[in-house]
């Protein structure tokens, strides 16, 4: 018989380790193979959140090695926007890590509390989140997240958002080193297609951010909203500046080839957002849009004049035959023609004799 969500919470209080620095106060959360603990650290009474991993409901090595990798990649960080590493205890047949505990609710409470974010508060909140990729990407190799979702972004007290739980981070682009080859580690809605087979890359984290964003837009889970394949159909659901909607669109494309190559060109268009500037998006837009300036369409049509000049010089020299060099003059005077009933109308009639 299946135990009940609340029974599963008993159980992990009731199993929570002993700590000599740092006594457990409440239960913040339990997993498949570990629970969270709200901790006050004996020493300074500093709030803290220790993640126990226990043996004994282990199911594979990958929960044992996932939960190393955060660890090890917490200990290497230091971002105001992250949690703070304070120590890792193996005691027991028990794994801790204790990190610093950011105070307030996660994006998902804090919007069924609230209601939906504005877009210009949804701009502040990208921007602030694309800061901690930014972050994130300038290690070598890039750490990718691998499971950015509403529920793991806390926003404290100050509307100010952190990104928790680097339970799934990757920290090589070496799918293979893995336990078991590729795992494919996310959330499903929010992880990019590539996760599914065991893949990952900057761009994969930008399209979760952009799942993310739509959800704080439309209080709608992925699921719930149409998808022309692979593609989420988000539009009829907001009300948004259409270069916003545009950027968008480009971060939750289903080909992480098509998306923002990083959190820097990302970063570059949620500025120019917020400043009302062109995004680069617009600006290619525009190139192709735009018509050409009237010097410019006389300098083309001059360089064309100018090529089949060449043409013909090229042809009169060249050993071609009589029957194509008269074939190519006729062409080229068509075209002379056509070019000349443009711009001055009907060719003058010749005279008689």
């Amino acid at each position: 018989m299946q135990e009940s969500p609340a029974q599963d919470l008993m159980n992990a209080n009731s199993n929570a380790p002993s700590l000599p620095n740092y006594p457990i106060e409440s239960l913040l959360g339990s997993g498949g193979f570990g629970s969270s603990y709200l901790a006050r650290r004996e020493s300074d009474g500093l709030a803290c959140v220790v993640k126990v991993l226990a043996w004994d409901r282990l199911k594979d090595w990958k929960s044992l090695e996932l939960f190393e990798r955060e660890a090890k990649v917490l200990q290497g960080l230091s971002h105001p926007q992250i949690p703070q590493f304070l120590e890792y205890i193996q005691q027991d047949q028990t794994l801790c890590l204790v990190q610093s505990y950011v105070p307030g609710q996660s994006l998902e409470q804090w919007l069924k509390q609230k209601g939906n974010f504005t877009h210009s508060h949804v701009l502040d909140l990208a921007l602030s989140l694309t800061e901690i990729l930014v972050y994130l990407q300038k290690f070598s190799p890039p750490l990718i997240h691998r499971d950015i979702k509403p529920g793991n972004i806390i926003i404290d007290n100050r509307d100010q958002p952190h990104l928790i739980d680097f339970g799934a981070v990757r920290d090589t682009l070496n799918p293979a080193t893995e336990a078991g080859g590729s795992t494919v580690v996310g959330t499903f809605g929010y992880m990019a297609p590539e996760q599914f087979q065991g893949k990952a890359y900057p761009a994969s984290d930008i399209y979760s951010l952009g799942v993310t964003l739509i959800y704080a837009l439309t209080r709608k889970a992925p699921e719930e909203l149409e998808s022309t394949g692979l593609q989420l159909n988000f539009r009829p659901w907001v009300k948004l500046p259409e270069a916003f909607a545009d950027v968008l669109e480009k971060m939750i494309a289903p080909d992480w080839q098509h998306r923002y190559p990083d959190a820097k060109a990302l970063q570059t268009d949620l500025l120019a957002l917020k400043a009302g500037k062109p995004t680069s998006l617009q600006v290619q837009k525009n190139v192709w849009t735009e018509p050409l300036p009237a010097k410019y369409r006389t300098y083309l049509l001059l360089g064309g004049i100018t090529f089949l000049l060449f043409a013909v010089l090229w042809q009169m020299f060249s050993p071609v035959s009589q029957k194509n060099r008269e074939e190519i003059r006729k062409k080229i005077e068509r075209t002379y023609e056509e070019q000349y009933r443009e711009r001055y109308g009907p060719l003058p009639q010749k005279s008689p004799g």
